[in-house]
């Protein structure tokens, strides 16, 4: 039986899909995607999915990225982007045919392409030609990547323990890591091939993001009462002059932090619903982001835009919608409007285009959308 340590480090995982089998980095298997946007293909005698793009707000531009269904029914979920190439996790699943793993797209060439075709693959990062993700090949979960100039696949971390939740800046990678019992902070610098630990703090630590020489994470440390109760707070690592030092530690859950520059942005829970809240690091000033009465979460930064996921809870269900926020002009955004019964969620911003996963009306297949946002 697995001790409480153990069971609360699954707090930041998904359990895996499906059984492991072999995997590859391909970046020959490649087609284009996006196209019209229509539903397309199907197993023999299956019925092609229909769907309606999400509406977005004027002057928005819709990019469709994995934007059809060419088995039976499409499950695509965890996009992340950077600079032109986005990346995904997928599962498609016919009568006599299957598509799983994690797939990549190229913006400037309008070409989907495969990066991992283990089906246990998961919660991909990318950073320039680098794309890192976890994956259970080995009856356990360690963290693989893959280079896209080259196609070469490699081993980042492949420690008995589990690890978790990649993230990538340039050449470190950073992972929640079990080795310990509980969750720690680990990194791994490509350039020199070295492993090192981060934070390693009793209390447990998941879910890191970085961008530049800043590692951030979800940090449990103070949380009163029982030791093992999941209120997490914010804290940094300056991996130049390896400082650790608080950003946010107030006593309701902070959750699913983000980092742009000298800006990091968090899922905020002190107040009746969750928020967005952030933090500068060079004044060391925390502001309020939105605090609407709505459910505000998920939030993507980068440069000077903020955007993320914002749910209305209304008697007759539940609508998500996409907004986002100006720093410099201090001016809330509407991308994609609440409305309808489709599902917008988990938003990444990388420069003026952001990437979401779309789940088409009445329970639909999840798709992969972009927009390109107003300059």
């Amino acid at each position: 039986m697995m001790n409480n340590s153990k069971i609360i480090l699954f707090v930041f995982v998904v359990i895996a899909i499906l059984a492991v089998v072999a995997s590859t980095c391909a970046t020959g298997e490649q087609r284009k995607a996006g196209g019209d946007g229509g539903g397309n293909g199907g197993d023999a005698g299956s019925t092609p999915q229909q769907f309606v793009p999400p509406p977005l707000a004027e002057g928005i531009d819709l990019i469709p990225i994995a934007a059809t269904v060419e088995i039976d029914r499409a499950w695509r979920s965890s996009p992340a982007f950077e600079g032109d190439i986005v990346v995904w996790e997928e599962f498609q699943q016919g009568r006599d045919e299957q598509k799983m793993g994690i797939y990549g797209y190229d913006l400037s060439t309008r070409t989907e392409f495969l990066i991992c075709s283990d089906e246990t693959a998961q919660y991909p990062a990318v950073s320039r030609n680098i794309v890192v993700w976890e994956d259970d090949r080995n009856a356990n979960y360690d963290i693989y990547g893959c280079d896209l100039a080259t196609g070469r696949e490699f081993p980042v971390c492949v420690h008995p323990a589990g690890q978790f939740a990649p993230a990538i800046s340039g050449d470190i990678v950073v992972w929640t890591d079990g080795r310990s019992g509980n969750g720690d902070i680990y990194g791994y610098d490509l350039s020199i091939g070295m492993e090192f630990a981060i934070c390693t703090d009793p209390a447990l630590q998941g879910n890191p993001a970085i961008d530049g020489q800043i590692v951030i994470w979800e940090d449990n440390r103070n949380t009163e009462g029982d030791p093992h109760t999941v209120r997490p707070d914010i804290y940094g690592y300056d991996l130049s002059t390896k400082t650790e030092f608080p950003i946010c530690t107030d006593s309701a859950p902070q959750l699913r932090p983000n980092i742009s520059g000298n800006i990091v942005v968090w899922q905020d829970n002190r107040n009746a619903s969750p928020d967005i809240y952030g933090y500068n690091l060079a004044t060391e000033t925390e502001f309020v982001i939105c605090n609407d009465s709505d459910s505000q979460i998920w939030p993507s930064i980068s440069g000077n835009v903020v955007v993320w996921e914002d749910t209305k809870w209304e008697e007759d269900g539940i609508y998500s919608g996409l907004y986002g926020y100006d720093l410099y002009t201090e001016t809330e955004f509407t991308i994609c409007p609440h409305g309808g019964d489709y599902s917008t969620e988990t938003p990444s911003i990388s420069g003026s285009i952001m990437v979401w996963r779309y789940q088409s009306p009445r329970g639909g297949d999840y798709y992969i959308y972009g927009a390109k946002l107003p300059d």
